[in-house]
């Protein structure tokens, strides 16, 4: 009798350590899906956009990003993913499927202090585990996201002549970020410089959102007057009305200028 009991104890043991075995090639660290070249989505597109709920506690900064097949969301791998804005990892996002080859990061944000955002693998191992093919088999191709985080402000043309441009403020700021200008002469851009912390990038102007609330379009208009002439009045002169910005050449010369929204997205 105790020799029976002894085997069956034995056995016991050997299914509880099967299952342990099995348990940990499922959800322990060794990860079961796989990185195919012909299986598994890749990134074909991305669409950045920034919103808000009405206050600066419900900021957020919404990624769209289409991938070239159907996919489905790993939402226990969120942590494969590392997003950060202006080089500080940030872990307050979520996922949605909001189309067949399609997922939506919404990111929540205080505010975009230099406007860049990065998104990639946090992973060592290939592959983005937190998206994966429709079956759930395959994981989806590594990337790297990187760009500038749209403040909202659009601008359109009022006017154009020799040596001058009328553009209109459009739209708002969505969420407490940075707008970045750059004027245009003969569609060559104009360089305000050296980059500078939180001034200059790739030759584009700052222009901080801080009351991006309370900011209507005469008042961004004003701004963006204020700041082209900081940087450009030896050669250009600014002026705001009305939510209207114009710009001048100084020298009466007849190139063809303009006041160009600078944004960049790169995966």
């Amino acid at each position: 009798m105790k020799k029976y009991e002894n085997s069956l104890k034995s056995k016991e043991v050997i299914i509880i350590l099967a299952l342990i075995l099995v348990s940990f090639n499922l959800f322990g660290c060794g990860s079961s899906l796989i990185l195919d070249e012909k299986q598994s989505p890749q990134l074909s597109n991305v669409e950045l956009s920034g919103r808000n709920d009405g206050d600066e506690d419900s900021q957020y900064v919404d990624l769209i990003l289409d991938f070239d097949k159907s996919i489905s969301i790993n939402d226990s791998r969120k942590d494969s993913l590392n997003i950060t804005i202006a080089n500080k990892k940030v872990d307050d996002f979520s996922m949605e499927k909001t189309a067949d080859n399609q997922v939506k990061l919404s990111v929540k944000t205080t505010s975009v202090t230099d406007g860049k955002i990065k998104v990639e693998d946090a992973d060592e191992a290939e592959g983005v585990e937190a998206i994966t093919d429709e079956s759930g088999k395959y994981s989806a191709g590594d990337f790297n996201v990187s760009a500038i985080i749209p403040s909202g402000i659009e601008l359109s043309t009022v006017d154009r002549g020799a040596g001058y441009v009328t553009k209109k403020v459009d739209s708002l700021w969505n969420i407490r970020s940075i707008l970045w200008i750059r004027i245009l002469k003969d569609g060559e851009p104009i360089s305000a410089g050296q980059d500078e912390n939180l001034k200059i990038m790739d030759g584009a102007i700052a222009i901080h959102g801080h009351d991006f609330l309370n900011m209507d379009e005469e008042m961004t208009a004003k701004e963006i007057a204020k700041s082209i002439n900081e940087y450009f009045s030896d050669s250009y002169e600014c002026e705001s009305k009305d939510g209207n910005i114009t710009l001048k050449l100084k020298n009466n010369s007849e190139e063809k200028l303009d006041i160009q929204v600078y944004t960049y997205c790169e995966y």
